[in-house]
């Protein structure tokens, strides 16, 4: 049957609830720390569940006891047979989920899904995952399971949270540990792989990593796919598994530039007897452990203990929830507003409760930061607001910095190749008085350091140049964007476009990349000559 019908089928009858799902890029999530001291009583634990083609997984992890579970995981077998459709499929995996979740009947609280994108294809959804939390919240409560939020990821992002949370968790008892500082990029390894970042502890989110580097199947002539199984040391598939491992690491650590990597070996990797042990498989991977030598990074294996999926997708249910009700109120503060540099008063007061998230009144730069981050902004917070946040900023302080930092700033800031295309298309007889016929555009990354190096040189840069329009594209914002800056093979940042008005954002005038202001002037000091020889 069609995917309609098993929704239908999975929800007995009822209405599809929308979820709020939070797809923003730079959405950042808070501390674990931090969710322990704020959190309500009722959400400081949740019920975690991982759902792979082989076995459902699921324990309670309570924040309290240090992110561990009171009691065992329970686990149970999940073999589906080959070519059962969207509608049998689901049924089965209902009727095992139930046996799973059986010690945890009567749960009430948050819960968090952790799902392969095998998983996902055979329920129907793999293009649709925005709608899986509806429908699993619908399926626990068929079987008695009133679960007050539903969250689902994908093994990676459960992967990233419980190495986060072994590391917090360490770190109350002991000093905090160094390597969450900076950017860290979490590598799962094994039959499937994946990348989730870290930035001083919180998750980059919607960082593109899993569309702007996959693993190179075709290039190698090998299909993991056709060896039915990870392959084990000394098998023949063993020394390509290892390089396309290796290959593959380093597109990410080329794109991310970490301070840290973390690799955790998952499914079969993980719990086999032969399973790959960090200290025999990293120096396998030659390239990346020469790049590490070299001192770009520090490089290490996951110190996170058994059932670490189901733990991470736990704790990342909570911080989703923290994260979304976050982002409520300042969609709330926003309603109305045709974009963030024209908000009217009353709005930008929302903005400024909105931030100040421990309502004294005052916002700490870190407050700042993240609701830039919950806007798409990418203003370096603490470069602006330097010598004013002794004692906080007030809102008539806040006010001030919005007119010059935001509405009165040279470098335009846009989230989407949607509205990058309507700015672009604008014909000359539309654009506002005192800018001529180009647009020079920057494409940049939440996780880009060199795009953050380069941020205050490019603002000087359109001081300059007064007439040409400079934009800011922060491509990793919404999937859509993801998808536009990968067709046009953009894989390194800062990537510069330069166009001229009315044309198509598929055909610029130039393209090229690298943190030099000097390739910027040159680019544009060449198009001048070409627009004044056209006239």
């Amino acid at each position: 049957g069609d995917r309609s019908h098993a929704v239908r089928r999975l929800a007995s009858g009822a209405d599809i609830l929308q979820q709020e799902g939070c797809y923003g890029g730079t959405c950042g999530t808070w501390e674990v720390e931090s969710l322990m001291r704020d959190m309500k009583n009722s959400e400081q634990s949740a019920l975690g569940i991982e759902v792979r083609t082989s076995s459902i997984t699921a324990t309670v992890v309570e924040l309290s006891a240090g992110g561990g579970s009171p009691t065992e995981p329970s686990r149970v077998p999940f073999n589906a047979p080959a070519g059962l459709g969207v509608d049998q499929y689901s049924d089965l995996l209902a009727e095992t989920l139930v046996k799973a979740v059986a010690p945890w009947a009567a749960w009430k609280g948050v819960v968090g899904f952790s799902l392969t994108r095998n998983v996902v294809k055979a329920m129907g959804y793999l293009n649709d995952e925005g709608t899986l939390p509806a429908v699993l919240s619908l399926l626990l409560q068929r079987h008695g399971i009133q679960a007050s939020f539903v969250h689902t990821m994908d093994l990676t992002e459960a992967a990233g949270y419980a190495e986060l949370g072994a590391g917090q968790f360490e770190a109350a008892e002991t000093e905090s540990r160094e390597e969450w500082r900076g950017q860290v990029l979490v590598a799962t390894l094994g039959a499937n792989w994946g990348g989730v970042i870290f930035n001083d502890g919180h998750r980059i989110r919607q960082s593109g990593l899993s569309t702007m580097v996959t693993p190179d199947w075709a290039g190698s002539g090998s299909d993991l796919k056709q060896w039915g199984r990870l392959p084990r040391v000394g098998d023949p598939e063993w020394d390509e598994y290892i390089r396309l491992a290796d290959d593959y690491i380093m597109n990410m650590v080329e794109l991310t530039r970490p301070d840290h990597l973390v690799l955790m070996p998952t499914g079969a990797a993980a719990t086999r007897p032969e399973r790959l042990q960090p200290e025999a498989f990293l120096p396998l991977l030659t390239r990346t452990s020469a790049a590490a030598a070299a001192g770009g990074f520090t490089f290490g294996g996951s110190r996170s203990p058994e059932h670490a999926i189901v733990r991470g997708a736990a704790l990342s249910a909570l911080l989703e929830l923290r994260l979304v009700r976050a982002r409520k109120a300042v969609r709330k503060a926003l309603e109305g507003a045709a974009s963030v540099e024209r908000l009217s008063p009353a709005q930008l007061r929302a903005v400024f409760d909105a931030f100040d998230t421990d309502g004294s009144g005052l916002l700490s730069s870190t407050e700042v930061a993240k609701g830039l981050d919950f806007l798409g902004l990418t203003n370096d917070a603490s470069e602006a607001f330097a010598g004013e946040m002794a004692e906080g900023m007030t809102f008539e302080g806040f006010d001030q910095w919005w007119k010059k930092r935001i509405r009165n700033a040279r470098v335009v800031s846009i989230t989407s190749h949607e509205a990058l295309g309507e700015l672009v298309r604008k014909p000359m007889a539309e654009i506002p008085s005192g800018f001529g016929p180009l647009v020079l555009v920057e494409v940049t990354f939440s996780f880009c350091r060199a795009c953050k190096a380069f941020a205050r040189k490019y603002e000087v840069l359109a001081e300059s140049h007064l007439d040409v329009r400079f934009v800011s594209l922060l491509a990793n914002h919404n999937r859509e964007t993801v998808d536009w800056v990968k067709s046009q093979d953009i894989n390194k940042a800062p990537y510069f476009l330069l166009y001229r008005r009315g044309t198509d954002i598929t055909s610029p005038i130039a393209t090229w990349t690298g943190s030099s202001v000097s390739s910027c002037e040159a680019a544009i000091e060449q198009a001048q000559k070409g627009l004044a020889a056209a006239v």
